[in-house]
């Protein structure tokens, strides 16, 4: 039985660090006219009311998507200005925030007429919403569905290019190995493709094991020496081996963009000091 509702936890420091990736992605992807595919096999509803009951009973948002937008004018990082820009778009009359854009609303606003997007989630109370939020946009797709058979079934895309984001909850005990082993079967069928993977950091050993495990699947894949990886890692609070909470979260990319990693290192000292500046670190590895 599903039970994560994300609603609780939209805009966090685990938001932020995962849509500022996703949105320098999708940015470069739209970069070229030809047409590109985009999936997020754990779609979640969308779109969030920061006045709703989910949001503030966390309010965890006040300390993560909140300072970037208080200090957006001192932003020097065009990463982290591209983020505050596209939330801001969301929130158009006021200077607070509002509305929050899940990762499905966020890769909408980068869609061209030629692109598309196949938004995948299991869980039954999120669907209709997100069904609701992009009717009538027929570059849109839908679908109440295992989200890792619907991206190994999809894959390749007829486009020949494209990206996906894997955003599980966790809250199932064998996603660890779930996620690895299906990314084997999707790099198979589309190696070339962009995976941007969002994990938690829960305890720094399980945390290791499991980029561990997704190494080895890439390795085992990458035949022909072309793929290289991106690690960025944010973290809000000291390492611990096992505990209740995040104490931080990742984004591991395959096939990144060429300049996301030289972006990433002016974007997360910048984002650090927002939002952890005495208690934070970060991590960022490159493997070409």
């Amino acid at each position: 039985m599903l039970s994560y509702r994300h609603a609780y936890h939209a805009g966090n420091h685990a938001d932020v660090l995962k849509h500022v990736v996703w949105c320098e992605i999708l940015r470069y992807l739209a970069q070229k006219d030809k047409p590109f595919y985009v999936q997020d096999t754990h779609a979640g509803a969308g779109l969030y009311d920061v006045s709703s009951e989910m949001m503030q009973k966390k309010q965890e948002y006040i300390s993560g998507a909140v300072p970037l937008m208080r200090n957006a004018a001192g932003l020097q990082s065009s990463l982290l200005q591209n983020y505050v820009d596209i939330v801001r778009g969301f929130n158009p009359d006021t200077d607070d925030l509002q509305t929050y854009p899940g990762s499905p609303s966020i890769a909408q606003k980068f869609l061209r007429v030629q692109d598309r997007l196949l938004l995948t989630d299991l869980h039954g109370t999120e669907l209709p919403q997100l069904k609701a939020l992009f009717k009538g946009d027929k570059r849109v797709s839908t679908r109440q569905a295992d989200g890792y058979e619907v991206m190994i079934s999809a894959l390749p895309p007829k486009e020949g290019r494209g990206a996906v984001l894997i955003d599980p909850s966790y809250e199932v005990k064998d996603e660890y190995q779930t996620l690895p082993n299906r990314l084997g079967k999707a790099l198979t069928r589309f190696p070339n493709g962009v995976y941007a993977i969002w994990y938690p950091v829960l305890g720094r050993t399980r945390t290791e094991s499991f980029i561990k495990q997704l190494s080895l699947i890439i390795k085992s894949k990458n035949t022909k020496n072309s793929m290289a990886t991106l690690r960025a890692e944010l973290n809000v609070s000291p390492d611990r081996e096992e505990g209740f909470g995040m104490v931080g979260s990742g984004m591991f990319i395959i096939n990144p963009p060429y300049t996301l990693k030289a972006d990433l290192d002016l974007a997360m000292p910048e984002l650090l000091t927002n939002i952890a500046p005495q208690t934070g670190r970060f991590i960022i590895e490159e493997n070409k």
